[in-house]
């Protein structure tokens, strides 16, 4: 019977794959066609398909009607947004097992854009798992990711974890780098990085690894595609960037990550705890890169819960060669600093604290309010200040699935800089 059903959902799947086809191979053609008419002399074209426009005095007149109607296009937009999620269901079924050892989930971040991510557990013995990621957003962004991980491969304490990726970013932001690095200094950079990493782990513990991990990265650096911002080279130099344009590194790894949360998506008690060191080097190009991430979740009366952050990345040249500005530890964006533009601030060293107060409103939502400090150094145990912080507080919600895990996030949060709003759908699952 399971068996049948497999088959069906298969056939199901792949008749979803001949129809979208299909219909993607119609609308180009329509569109095309649309194009070429749209090229077409407009007096050329019969005249009841010729756009004339509505005259200032129409435009008016026609207001109280469209108010009147905003409701019902809010009615149809709204089915049309059910259908959808319906749609992504039906997909998450059919590429997902009962049992869940095979699972399709869709992902969205502003960092990635929109994709999905398949994992396939117990691949060739209970504990290995496959996972493949691919995420698409604009102008040519996008993320493909291929990972195996395998905790007792070699024996029962004993793992490994191989991960490979291709990550272009179009439209990366450098304002230089400094904790007072102006706004009106901003260029932007296409970043394009293939990375191949091997990782042994020991776990000491089930909660407790230790890794030791060998890998190679090529990234190139080439002008960015967002036409409003200028690019790299219109403020800086190659003798002012180490790493102008990219380059390949060879990497070894030491780290110590534990994680004690009682579940992934949204932790209500326990706490992570990751302590890494990066020694990266090629030609020209060198830095080693200390890295600590604390987090603390507390959980409180009627479900609430805080949740707590601290970390700090350090990063230093290695002989005579130089940490490539690309490499940077950064604040700003989905991560640290929300309330600031990805990257927003860049220098050898950071420190980030953050502090986030959940309520539930329901089993399912919870809203949450954050307030995070943040500051880059030119070298943090020389020139640590606690002024000029730059801080970010907001709120928002995050729903979760009814077997606990993480599903949405959409935040709000407030700079010196401005307003963003944050969009995040299965986000833990997904990225590098």
């Amino acid at each position: 019977m399971k068996k049948e059903q497999r088959t069906a959902k298969r056939q199901q799947f792949i008749y979803l794959l001949i129809s979208v086809t299909l219909t993607f191979c119609c609308q180009s053609q329509g569109f095309a066609q649309q194009k070429a008419d749209d090229d077409a002399a407009d007096n050329q074209r019969p005249v009841q398909e010729r756009d004339v426009g509505d005259s200032f005095i129409e435009n008016v007149a026609e207001l109280p009607g469209q108010i009147i109607t905003l409701p019902f296009h809010l009615l149809v937009e709204g089915v049309k947004l059910l259908q959808l999620q319906r749609g992504y269901l039906r997909m998450t079924d059919w590429l997902t097992s009962e049992d869940e050892t095979r699972r399709f989930r869709p992902i969205f971040s502003p960092g990635s854009g929109g994709g999905g991510t398949f994992t396939q557990t117990n691949l060739f013995h209970n504990s290995m798992r496959l996972r493949a990621h691919a995420s698409f957003g604009n102008r040519s962004r996008r993320l493909i990711l291929g990972s195996l991980h395998d905790p007792a491969l070699f024996s029962q304490k004993w793992g490994f974890h191989l991960n490979a990726f291709n990550h272009r970013k179009p439209d990366e932001d450098f304002y230089g780098a400094g904790n007072d690095a102006r706004e009106m200094d901003r260029t932007d950079f296409l970043e394009e990085e293939t990375n191949v990493m091997g990782t042994f782990l020991f776990y000491p513990r089930q909660s407790m690894s230790f890794g030791l991990g060998v890998g190679y990265s090529d990234v190139s650096i080439n002008a960015g595609r967002d036409e409003g911002q200028p690019n790299l080279d219109s403020l800086f130099t190659p003798s002012q960037l180490p790493g102008f344009f990219g380059g390949t590194m060879g990497t070894v790894t030491l780290k110590f990550y534990r994680d004690a949360r009682n579940e992934a998506g949204h932790p209500t008690r326990g706490g992570e705890q990751l302590l890494a060191v990066q020694f990266s080097r090629d030609g020209d190009l060198g830095f080693v890169k200390y890295t600590l991430d604390l987090r603390k979740y507390i959980e409180l009366f009627y479900g609430r819960v805080l949740a707590l952050r601290v970390r700090g990345d350090m990063t230093e040249d290695l002989g005579d060669r130089e940490v490539p500005f690309y490499r940077l530890p950064g604040l700003g964006g989905e991560d640290l600093l929300k309330g600031y533009q990805s990257f927003r601030f860049r220098d050898d060293d950071l420190a980030y604290v953050s502090a986030e107060y959940r309520v539930p409103l329901n089993p399912m939502v919870y809203m949450t309010v954050f307030i995070e400090e943040g500051r880059v150094f030119r070298n943090i145990f020389k020139d640590f200040t606690m002024s000029n912080w730059h801080y970010s507080y907001g709120g928002g919600l995050r729903l979760r699935a009814p077997n606990g895990g993480l599903i949405t996030t959409i935040l709000i949060a407030r700079s010196a800089e401005g307003t963003r709003f944050l969009f995040g759908l299965n986000t833990e699952l997904g990225g590098i």
